[in-house]
């Protein structure tokens, strides 16, 4: 008999309290509950470890809105993602997402990054390409794949700044990559492990 439970995303929930812990601890770093605290106490922790930094300043936010923002499309994308990937794939590819666009953003255009944008915009391009694939295998046409597909879509044109303008002192080219790797990440799934667009239990 098909399970037909909701799984919770225990990974995705796990990624979040770290997100939480750590935000909480730039507040307390600050000593204040300030919408800017976080982004001088992130400032201060990245230039006392120098460009070393890189490597662990995505996972710091800027502001409140900043990180309510970010690990709401983080928990919804990664709900997605997560039933659709094995454990250790899940959690290479959000550390993946997130260490990378930061680390190339700064060696190659100069440009410090904090937050997961990188993983949020990579997670909702894997749901855009996904969707269209649903989109064109005829025994998965519903409005799940349309909806999907469109609310993909639309959230990564607007994160690259295609859709609006993106708000001041956003860095486009870390959601750049962060999209280019989600897509990546999608194809590779596909193509070499039991990766679908429709829900399948997980494989470890």
């Amino acid at each position: 008999m098909e399970d037909s439970s909701i799984r919770l995303p225990t990974l995705t929930l796990g990624w979040l309290l770290v997100f939480t812990l750590v935000y909480v601890g730039q507040l307390l770093l600050a000593g204040d509950f300030s919408a800017s605290a976080a982004l001088e106490s992130g400032r201060e922790l990245a230039h006392t470890v120098g460009a070393g930094s890189v490597v662990f300043s995505w996972l710091f936010h800027s502001s409140h809105s900043h990180f309510v923002g970010n690990v709401v499309v983080f928990v919804l994308a990664g709900w997605w993602v997560e039933g659709r990937t094995p454990t250790d794939h899940f959690l290479t590819g959000v550390g993946l997402l997130g260490i990378t666009p930061n680390v190339v953003a700064l060696v190659v255009f100069n440009i410090p990054g904090f937050g997961i944008s990188g993983i949020t915009t990579g997670m909702v391009a894997m749901i855009a390409v996904g969707s269209y694939d649903a989109l064109s295998d005829p025994s998965e046409k519903d409005w799940k794949a349309v909806a999907l597909f469109t609310v993909g879509t639309v959230y990564t044109l607007l994160s690259l700044g295609v859709i609006g303008a993106l708000p001041a002192g956003t860095a486009g080219e870390i959601h750049l990559l962060g999209a280019i790797l989600g897509v990546a990440w999608y194809f590779i799934e596909t193509r070499h492990y039991s990766f679908t667009h429709s829900p399948e239990p997980k494989t470890d």
